[in-house]
């Protein structure tokens, strides 16, 4: 079996395959299937963080959205594994943050559980964990958020069938692809 690291590198070499074309086709297919499912026409609150240019584009996701009059928040690092949600009335009120990652202007704490997590990733599992290194904020406000409903998307590429698990690895509970919907049912192993 390939350890995560053999795992990541791989992923990164069939990320650098694929066209921009080809992420921009798997980006509205992703988007069109997770604006579909039940969970998110339901939820009143999502959090996500908008995607690096490798990942599933999650900026027209937010903006529609944000017009269907769903509260949308994205993540404001405040400290050391320490990651809060903030609301958005739209990307404009986002600028550049810690990582790369858009951050809100002007901080608006989201208080309670988001009731849904959207979260881009360079790779899971169909179990439900994730191959990329730097989730351990996720981990950390998923933990303090035990009630919120996590959606991992990506392209086909990047799921794997098995991984080695680890004690901080966190477990998503879908995962939304151009071509599929995976429902992961593992438990978390501690």
């Amino acid at each position: 079996m390939l350890t995560k690291a053999q795992h990541r590198q791989r992923m990164r070499e069939l990320l650098r395959a694929v066209t921009p074309e080809q992420l921009a086709a798997g980006s509205d297919a992703v988007r069109a299937r997770l604006l579909g499912l039940p969970q998110v026409q339901t939820a009143d609150s999502v959090f996500c963080y908008v995607s690096a240019p490798s990942e599933i584009d999650t900026h027209a996701l937010l903006t529609q959205l944000l017009a269907r009059g769903k509260t949308v928040a994205v993540p404001l690092i405040v400290g050391p594994h320490q990651m809060q949600a903030h609301r958005i009335d739209n990307l404009g009120d986002c600028v550049p943050g810690a990582f790369g990652l858009l951050a809100p202007r002007i901080p608006r704490p989201f208080t309670g559980d988001p009731e849904v997590c959207i979260a881009p990733g360079l790779a899971f599992t169909t179990a439900g964990s994730r191959l990329g290194k730097a989730g351990g904020y996720y981990d950390a406000f998923l933990a303090a958020h035990p009630a919120t409903l996590v959606i991992a998307v990506g392209l086909d590429v990047q799921i794997v069938d098995e991984l080695p698990m680890t004690a901080t690895d966190r477990l998503v509970h879908l995962i939304v692809t151009p071509t599929r919907l995976i429902r992961c049912t593992r438990e978390r192993t501690e």
